[in-house]
């Protein structure tokens, strides 16, 4: 029997042994239950549910491999007994369903993270070849948003068209909204046109791990590796942020093969990812340490 086939849950006995029933073996009184599910690379979700409460908790959980059950970023509902919430990997097509769960199931719920697109309106930026760094910059914000809003996160953009926006106004907005994140996107240029890579800016030791998460994450993707470099800096959006803040420069300009690769689509999107996953391993990361 394949896998998709066999709709199957995993309850809580003790961490190292797990109890799990098909759908023509149905227990009803069932306290609680865990589900396993794939998020991103080797991460997972610990989910329980409870009577009363229809998310009790959120945990991380390294799995080895093909131990996974479900490996699928969204799940639907299908009927409900007592405690018990039957549900299936939407992809498998195996019943038709009424509703679907969507970001409760995600590492990001009740983070927000304001995603900065720099320059804009009258300030195009760097501009290369015809190109403005606006336009790029932009693009590959909203891809960052698209990412993180999957994942759960709240996102807040301080601009999603192309408009004028001072620094001191980005820094406003970001600070009325309180988030837990703030990320500021540009490219960069430099007169030596051979220069290109990855530049993460940051000011303070706790926008520092942060810097690192993404870097690491850029390296992990193939994206840089001798070309990425974090570096402290006194950049007003990040200088004046009361919480963690990077500014990322996600490639030259200037130089002709980068500035074609950054206005790729595809490539984009990469960056994109890039930066949610190194996020994602930064609040991650904050959860183990403050359990532990």
């Amino acid at each position: 029997m394949q896998l998709n086939d066999l709709i199957c849950f995993i309850f809580i006995c003790d961490i190292k042994v797990f109890k799990f029933l098909s759908i023509r073996n149905m227990i009803k009184k069932v306290i609680k239950f865990t589900l396993i599910v794939l998020v991103i690379g080797f991460l997972s979700n610990i989910i329980t549910f409870s009577a009363n409460k229809p998310l009790v908790k959120l945990g991380n959980f390294e799995t080895k491999p093909g131990s996974l059950f479900f490996s699928s970023e969204s799940f639907n509902v299908l009927s409900e007994f007592n405690l018990l919430i039957l549900i299936n990997n939407i992809d498998s097509g195996l019943l038709s369903v009424k509703n679907t769960l969507n970001s409760i199931f995600y590492p990001g719920n009740n983070f927000k993270i304001v995603i900065d697109p720099g320059h804009g309106g009258v300030d195009p930026g760097t501009t290369q070849g015809g190109i403005y760094e606006k336009d790029i910059n932009l693009s590959v914000a909203k891809k960052l948003k698209n990412h993180l809003v999957k994942q759960g996160f709240q996102i807040v953009m301080t601009r999603e068209d192309d408009r004028t926006l001072s620094l001191k106004r980005r820094v406003s907005i970001a600070k009325s909204e309180k988030p837990d994140m703030f990320i500021s996107i540009h490219a960069n240029s430099s007169w030596d046109r051979s220069l290109e890579g990855v530049e993460i800016y940051w000011n303070t030791f706790q926008s520092k791990h942060l810097a690192e998460r993404v870097e690491k994450s850029f390296i992990n993707m193939a994206l840089a590796d001798s070309n990425i470099m974090t570096l402290r800096s006194r950049y007003y959006v990040i200088r004046n942020a009361n919480f963690p803040a990077i500014l990322v420069e996600i490639g030259y300009m200037s130089n002709e093969n980068e500035r074609y690769k950054l206005l790729s689509k595809k490539k984009q999107n990469i960056i994109a990812k890039a930066i949610g996953k190194g996020i994602l391993q930064y609040f991650n990361s904050k959860k183990d340490t403050t359990s532990s």
